[in-house]
């Protein structure tokens, strides 16, 4: 209904990750890297999926204390949620952005490389 943390403590949320925080120290990219169900990444990236999920409660761990839930399909209907919830903020993206572009493959590697050297700065 509401968000606490913005309303009285005046927090906002940040949406980072490892590879963010390489990328910010000066680790390079890397090749670009197109990852089964996951989409585009780079070398830094996918080294950072491990650490970030270390730290993410929603991925569960069974050695540490803050798991959300220690039900599997629980979990997985978190991920599934949160999937689909990020699609539907901007359904007709993809469509927008192969509109009129030549040579689909190139032109997506470089809006992903764009990206996220937007975040690092950010």
């Amino acid at each position: 209904l509401f968000d606490l943390a913005k309303s009285y403590f005046e927090l906002v949320p940040h949406d980072e990750d490892f590879g963010q925080t390489l990328g910010y120290w000066g680790v390079g990219a890397g090749p670009h890297i197109v990852l089964p169900f996951l989409g585009p990444s780079n070398l830094r990236d996918t080294v950072s999926l491990y650490p970030t999920s270390l730290v993410n409660p929603i991925d569960y761990q069974e050695n540490r204390n803050y798991n959300l839930t220690n039900n599997y399909r629980e979990i997985l209907g978190l991920k599934v949620l949160n999937i689909v919830n990020y699609i539907s903020l901007d359904e007709g993206r993809y469509e927008k952005l192969k509109k009129d572009v030549v040579d689909l493959y190139p032109f997506l590697r470089d809006v992903y490389e764009q990206y996220r050297e937007q975040q690092i700065r950010e």
